[in-house]
């Protein structure tokens, strides 16, 4: 892996995909454990992999390229959590209309 890491850090495109092909496993596999959602997970190693090839150059030492594109999946793990916490489901919200009836979105889907 550290030769390919040094390859991709010279530029050799292929290398980087074949490094990647390497990291894509564990790296959903970590996103699957902290986001518990395929969609997210997949998401968030979409937007690691774009972030490891535009910040390559600033890996000091590609013996530890599977541990520095870890951390950055961890990180962009973590922001996607924040974000989905923020996020209100209105199948879980009560409505009250102005007229006065209470209802939930919950006996509404037939």
């Amino acid at each position: 892996m550290r030769e390919l890491a040094e390859l991709t850090k010279q530029g050799d495109k292929s290398a980087f995909d074949e490094v990647i092909r390497k990291c894509v496993p564990d790296l959903f596999r970590i996103a699957m454990s902290i986001l518990k959602n395929k969609d997210d997970a997949d998401d968030v190693v979409c937007e690691t992999v774009v972030k490891a090839y535009e910040n390559i150059h600033k890996l000091k030492d590609c013996t530890f390229f599977k541990t520095w594109i870890t951390r950055i999946l961890i990180n962009h793990a973590a922001a996607a959590y924040k974000r989905r916490k923020k996020v209100v489901c209105l199948s879980d919200v009560e409505y009250e209309p102005c007229y006065g009836v209470t209802f939930s979105t919950r006996t509404m889907r037939g």
